[in-house]
């Protein structure tokens, strides 16, 4: 298998299907906390591509062609299992919410459509804490991404639906006002940006305004220091995301975490 650190390539879409199917791709968890009841909150499932040799594809060598190919089969049914396996091992020991990342063109897509929300129509199912997070990645200024109809589906299983990057690009105040979104993720460009600017820290207390008036959690990701965690707390924004608090983790050292209820404070390198 070719090694793909040294520069971004293009890596062809046979052995990234070839990766899907080997499980050579699989997820990392990444643990929220909350810094009012100090536990685990949530988790985020997070692409990794493992080689032989045990390191790591950079994300960026891949991701578009993993979007390309994840609602295809035969990759979607497997991924789909994949998926639904982790939610369920987490969700057996600690009742929080997991995120899964999906880009808005997926969810509009006649594959999700068919293979998810139908599915669900024709039976419901149990999915409460599942939240669909849609990415900022291959998305563009859009109206609604998921049909009203379609979203009465999904809330009815107990799916919940959460933007992310909110500050920049796309993920911006128009999609708040076209997705009814119970979640709001905090891009961490405002949380650095806002270490020693009162104009940031301003606007950081009137997203948080903002997210309560429309009953959204609101959670800061990049959360990397003492400092940080502190000014976020302290502007009534609790939910962290962030290596200070948990790096991403094997989902057996995750839910190893969980089960104690122990995180250690751990320093971004």
């Amino acid at each position: 298998m070719t090694t793909y650190k040294e520069n971004a390539v293009k890596i062809p879409a046979r052995e990234v299907g070839a990766a899907i199917l080997s499980d050579q791709i699989g997820y990392a968890v990444q643990p929220f906390f909350n810094t009012t009841t100090h536990s685990i909150s949530g988790a985020e499932c997070l692409l990794r591509w493992r080689l032989e040799d045990g390191s790591f594809v950079p994300l960026e060598d891949y991701l578009k062609t993993f979007v390309s190919l994840e609602w295809q089969a035969p990759y979607m049914n497997h991924l789909l299992e994949k998926k639904q396996n982790l939610f369920s091992a987490i969700r057996s020991v600690t009742p929080v919410d997991v995120h899964f990342n999906y880009t808005a063109e997926a969810l509009k897509s006649s594959a999700f459509k068919s293979r998810v929300v139908e599915q669900l129509r024709r039976k419901q199912t149990d999915l409460c804490g599942w939240v669909i997070e849609i990415s900022e990645q291959g998305s563009g200024p859009m109206g609604t991404i998921i049909d009203d109809e379609d979203l009465v589906v999904l809330r009815n299983s107990g799916v919940k639906i959460a933007i992310d990057d909110f500050g920049v690009g796309h993920s911006n105040l128009e999609r708040i006002a076209n997705v009814d979104a119970d979640i709001l993720k905090l891009d961490r460009q405002f949380v650095a940006n806002s270490r020693h600017s009162e104009r940031y820290i301003s606007i950081l207390k009137h997203v948080r305004q903002l997210t309560d008036s429309l009953g959204m959690k609101l959670i800061a990701e990049g959360i990397e220091t003492a400092e940080q965690e502190s000014m976020l707390t302290d502007v009534g924004i609790v939910e962290h995301q962030g290596f200070f608090r948990g790096r991403p983790t094997s989902p057996r050292e995750f839910l190893a975490k969980v089960r104690h209820q122990s995180l250690d404070e751990e320093m971004a390198e």
